[in-house]
């Protein structure tokens, strides 16, 4: 049997870093400085974290997040992919994958954009059972793993790997039509030197019959 917790953004249960503001009329925690963080651990199989997704116009700079379960890989929230004309509270943010053990956990939330106003409303914890019960939060919900701090080579893009394919298809095209061209100014100059030698040997016999004629 699971059980589901809702722990609230003004929770003593997660610890805040500078540079967050409690408002007093909701429990929600906010921050507009890059770099301020929230760290949440619990017990349990599967973790939910919801906050206050901005209206999306061009007054308001959205906020960017990224979440890290256990020191993995940062996955990156973008508020600015969703384009709702006004305030939407409780929006879910993050969603931990499936699988997930029920044992302790920790949770790093980390705002990423200078004047973005993140807003976190609550962190829904389950425990007791596996993930795999857990019926996901919102197909609306697209994260961004970031990318790995070591540099690695890039690999080639399909308009690289398509513009050598040209080049190659173009040598070997001109290739052909200059080995015809070849060919046919190597005929042509046959024939123009077999008529030459042609009309040399006719005028040579007919100067033949000439003087034979006259003898």
């Amino acid at each position: 049997m699971s059980t589901t917790t809702t722990i609230h953004a003004s929770s003593p249960l997660i610890k805040y870093s500078q540079h967050w503001s409690l408002n007093k009329s909701d429990g929600s925690m906010a921050t507009n400085n890059a770099g301020a963080s929230a760290n949440l651990t619990f017990t349990g199989s599967s973790v939910r974290v919801f906050g206050t997704l901005p209206a999306n116009n061009q007054q308001t700079i959205q906020p960017m997040s990224s979440y890290s379960l256990d020191g993995g890989l940062p996955v990156v929230f973008d508020a600015s992919n969703f384009g709702e004309p006004s305030k939407v509270d409780n929006f879910a943010f993050y969603q931990s994958d499936p699988g997930l053990t029920n044992e302790n956990h920790s949770l790093v939330i980390t705002s990423i954009k200078d004047n973005a106003n993140l807003i976190l409303d609550n962190i829904i914890v389950i425990s007791g059972a596996g993930s795999s019960s857990v019926p996901p939060v919102s197909p609306s919900i697209t994260t961004t793993p970031l990318p790995p701090s070591t540099p690695s080579s890039p690999s080639p893009s399909a308009s690289t790997i398509g513009s050598t394919s040209k080049i190659n298809v173009g040598g070997i095209v001109g290739g052909i039509i200059a080995a015809l061209v070849m060919l046919a100014g190597l005929v042509a100059f046959f024939l123009v030197r077999r008529r030459r030698n042609q009309r040399i040997a006719k005028r040579r016999e007919a100067t033949r019959e000439f003087h034979f004629g006259h003898v």
